[in-house]
């Protein structure tokens, strides 16, 4: 990659903590985004926009991030990022949820504190680097990781249905034996 630079989050996104404690969820139709890996429902929404949710207090789930694009609310255990508008480097929300998926044990390592449960400061976080690339270099690897996704999941489908097979022969075999 070419014209790689490193920085601090703050300088490339608005970070802000979540307002609602995860329990909090009630019966709606706004995303509720949690550290969770499913997402849960709510009945108001704080933010209308892309942006990333990052779980900064969540145990097992700590550095999980989420891309959302639309209304909702986030929890209290998770920074909300959206792109710093009067930047100069533009980001691609999709790039950077790979990205800080990607990164996610190196950054918990390094910015996690804490004994008996560790959580990530929004300071520490906020000042943290990451690599800043041009947003069209960003913008084709985020269209060359979608590409290779889709060949996995049609990969993957293919051996379920292989294995399946397999099975199916493996249970006719047997019945031929035992019948």
């Amino acid at each position: 990659m070419s014209n790689q630079s490193k920085q601090k989050i703050k300088e490339l996104f608005n970070v802000e903590k979540g307002s609602l404690q995860s329990l909090k969820s009630l019966e709606g139709k706004y995303d509720f985004i949690t550290a969770s890996k499913d997402w849960k429902k709510h009945n108001s929404f704080t933010h209308d926009c892309e942006a990333l949710v990052f779980a900064m207090g969540a145990g097992g789930s700590l550095g999980r991030t989420h891309y959302v694009d639309g209304k909702f609310i986030a929890s209290d255990l998770c920074f909300i990022l959206t792109p710093k508008k009067e930047s100069q480097n533009r980001v691609n929300l999709k790039f950077y949820y790979i990205y800080f998926n990607y990164v996610r044990n190196e950054l918990v390592h390094e910015l996690a504190k804490g004994m008996a449960k560790k959580a990530i400061n929004k300071t520490d976080f906020s000042n943290y680097e990451i690599l800043y690339i041009p947003t069209t270099e960003q913008n084709k690897l985020v269209n060359k990781f979608g590409k290779i996704m889709r060949e996995c999941d049609e990969l993957e489908e293919s051996l379920r249905d292989i294995i399946n097979n397999i099975k199916y022969l493996k249970k006719v075999v047997l019945d031929k034996i035992f019948k």
